[in-house]
């Protein structure tokens, strides 16, 4: 917060784009299969004039294809969401870019934007996967929101899934992909490679 404040995160977003998308060159070299990596971006990043081009220089010189770059960003940023920022989306959805919307539900916004924007995952907040599956509150909320984004074409990410009832559950509703500490607490990249 108060590297947005100051306007540091944009050299700071920078840095870690390019350290992301470093880091993910080393990860194809172990793993072919690897399709892609989301890489979180702030608000004040994407409002930057140079971000569009920023980012696309440092992909292509470390010879990766945009559709291997997955940009978060969160629901409350989309809400916020103007005209020029609907242009820099755009033009990263023709270079190749992948979007997501990153803690889904916590913005309590309209829904009528999902079908505006172009975006391919939406990623189900952490809250709504808490207690899952004996909250029955949580259990319809989560239902709901894998239901609606699948009916609009869009991938659906559970976020925070820390038990295996939590993944049988989610299984169930055809949820495709998860994350949480079931399946991996944060690692080191010298870890994540061993």
């Amino acid at each position: 917060a108060i590297a947005e404040l100051t306007g540091d995160i944009i050299e700071i977003g920078k840095f870690i784009f390019e350290t992301a998308c470093r880091d993910f060159t080393e990860f194809k070299k172990i793993n072919k299969e690897l399709k892609y990596i989301a890489i979180n971006i702030s608000s004040i990043q994407f409002r930057d004039k140079n971000f569009v081009n920023d980012i696309f220089y440092i992909t292509s010189k470390l010879g990766l294809d945009p559709q291997e770059i997955e940009i978060e960003i969160t629901e409350r940023h989309i809400i916020e969401f103007s005209e020029n920022n609907m242009e820099t989306i755009n033009n990263l959805r023709e270079l190749g870019f992948r979007f997501s919307i990153d803690d889904f539900g916590t913005g309590y916004s309209s829904l009528s934007y999902l079908t505006k924007l172009p975006i391919d995952v939406i990623k189900v907040d952490k809250s709504f996967i808490d207690r899952t599956p004996d909250d029955n509150n949580n259990v319809q909320i989560s239902k709901a929101i894998v239901v609606l984004s699948k009916s609009l074409g869009y991938k659906v990410i559970a976020e925070g899934i820390e038990y295996t009832e939590q993944e049988e559950y989610l299984k169930t509703l055809d949820c495709e992909l998860g994350q949480g500490f079931l399946f991996s607490k944060p690692i080191s990249f010298d870890n994540a490679i061993a």
